[in-house]
């Protein structure tokens, strides 16, 4: 592996994702590209225990090092930021494919065939036996080294589910208005693509999380909210935008500033009453206007990029932005790190 490869998947183990997805991913394709005797086949591979994957996938990368030398200490902080974040127990059952028992018994657990490889003793626990001193344990022994870097590893505090691909590109850079940095304060944004993938994301997540989650939603996503409702974990939140999509959330002399900013050299400058037009969502306008003036087609990850580019106080926005934002922080703020 070069260097360039290992910084690479270094940058995709340290994501804040579920972490047998990622780890998993991350060492298939390592194995994939990397090993060069026996080769292995993606089928066979798919088969391959988590333990027999690691240890091939660590084989590699350590023998990639030029002096022989690795570092660990990075790679403790990813093991206490995974057990912060994740419900351990989750993450050991889809690691190892077994059905882990509801109370924690050392006795049983370490007599378990896929246990038993990891040579568990009891007086490597200290004080209460717990899903997350296993997690910390199992990791620690058959344990991925990475070189040192100064990269800063994910933090979570709040996960927020959103619709679209425009909460995800604005929602930290509107937050920069309201004192929040999203990075800092471990808020992490992810973009279902979709008012029913929202509700699909929300399920697969909250009980692989320890952290609190906002399910943002549109406002036509009312029976959606409802879904969600009888399984919603005391900590987290759905707020339903009441002004319709969250691009109604922009203000009307913030989108004409970047429009006719972005395309002054293809159409006549837009006037304020261009934008402002009752009963409509802003989405509806802004593709009549590329319609209109031979812009192409609206697409809105691309006009988030604009935006986020002409944003410049809190006046931009709406006031349910204000409400929105007030919601997010006061959340991460009961779950920090």
């Amino acid at each position: 592996m070069s260097e360039e490869e290992k910084k690479i998947n270094f940058e995709r183990l340290t994501r804040f994702k579920y972490p047998p997805e990622r780890l998993f991913r991350v060492y298939y394709d390592i194995i994939l590209k990397h090993l060069i005797y026996p080769k292995i086949s993606k089928k066979f591979l798919q088969n391959l225990s988590f333990h027999d994957a690691e240890k091939l996938a660590s084989m590699i990368w350590n023998n990639s090092t030029a002096d022989g030398q690795t570092e660990n200490n990075l790679h403790r902080d990813i093991i206490n930021l995974d057990i912060h974040t994740f419900n351990t127990r989750y993450v050991l059952q889809d690691l190892f494919f077994i059905k882990l028992p509801e109370e924690f018994n050392f006795e049983k657990i370490s007599k378990n065939p896929v246990f038993s490889k990891y040579n568990l003793q009891k007086s490597d626990f200290e004080g209460l036996f717990s899903y997350d001193k296993l997690y910390e344990l199992i990791r620690k022994k058959n344990i991925f080294l990475f070189p040192k870097t100064d990269k800063t590893l994910y933090r979570a505090n709040l996960l927020i589910i959103a619709e679209g691909v425009t909460e995800e590109l604005l929602l930290s850079e509107i937050g920069k208005l309201w004192g929040i940095d999203f990075a800092e304060a471990g808020i992490q944004i992810y973009g279902a693509g979709g008012k029913n993938q929202a509700v699909k994301a929300y399920n697969e997540n909250k009980n692989r999380l320890n952290i609190p989650i906002l399910v943002l939603f549109d406002s036509d996503a009312e029976e959606n909210e409802e879904l969600i409702k009888p399984i919603l974990r005391k900590e987290d939140k759905i707020y339903r935008i009441k002004s319709g999509e969250f691009e109604d959330l922009l203000s009307d002399s913030l989108i004409l500033n970047t429009i006719n900013d972005r395309y002054k050299m293809n159409i006549t400058q837009l006037k304020l009453e261009d934008i402002k037009k009752e009963n409509h969502r802003k989405t509806e306008v802004l593709n009549d206007i590329f319609k209109d003036n031979g812009l192409g087609d609206f697409k809105k990850s691309e006009f988030s990029k604009l935006i986020s580019q002409h944003i410049e106080s809190k006046e931009d926005f709406s006031d349910e932005a204000d409400k929105i934002m007030k919601e997010i922080k006061k959340m991460f703020e009961n779950k920090q790190l």
